[in-house]
């Protein structure tokens, strides 16, 4: 396995090994080829793509944990009826600062349409600027009250100028 930049180059010398007629540079075509076919084995590995893509539901290709209870899958479905085992089946949240999930910013949708459209992690950026535009401004930063974490402490701080959302 190597990289795309390897195997780009790889191509330009089985081209021309001899550096004398170099052809027009190609990467981005080829990097942008990368992330399609990445995008269709996603769909085809998830097996919803066989309606069409258009079919697809928000978060569809989004793994299901599999430590979650999921009612029919990992839990009966009548779990609710069994008041004394209720304690299996509950749902619990540890979280810790070490998340860590990010969206880079685009030019515009219409120069570099995203492939994903709310089917995994991220939501429709439709959406996101909707719910963004009615609370623009409403609250201020959030404030930790964790006495020392690097994580949380440098959360808003750095890294995240080229980032829509993190």
């Amino acid at each position: 396995q190597v990289s795309a930049t390897e195997y780009y180059s790889t191509l330009e010398r089985m081209s021309d090994n001899t550096g004398m007629n170099v052809p027009k540079s190609r990467s981005h075509e080829v990097l942008r080829m990368i992330h399609q076919w990445r995008h269709l084995r996603n769909l085809k590995q998830s097996g919803v793509g066989y309606a069409g893509v258009d079919a697809n539901q928000p978060g569809i290709l989004a793994v299901k944990c599999p430590a979650c209870p999921h009612p029919g899958i990992n839990i009966p479905s009548n779990w609710y009826l069994e008041r004394e085992k209720l304690w299996l089946y509950k749902v619990f949240f540890g979280l810790d600062a070490n998340f860590h999930l990010t969206q880079f910013n685009v030019s515009s949708e219409e120069r570099d349409p995203g492939l994903n459209k709310g089917w995994a992690y991220m939501v429709d950026n439709h959406v996101l600027q909707q719910f963004i535009a009615i609370f623009q401004g409403q609250w201020p930063p959030e404030k930790s009250d964790c006495s020392d974490h690097n994580a949380v402490k440098l959360a808003n701080h750095c890294g995240d100028h080229n980032l829509a959302t993190t």
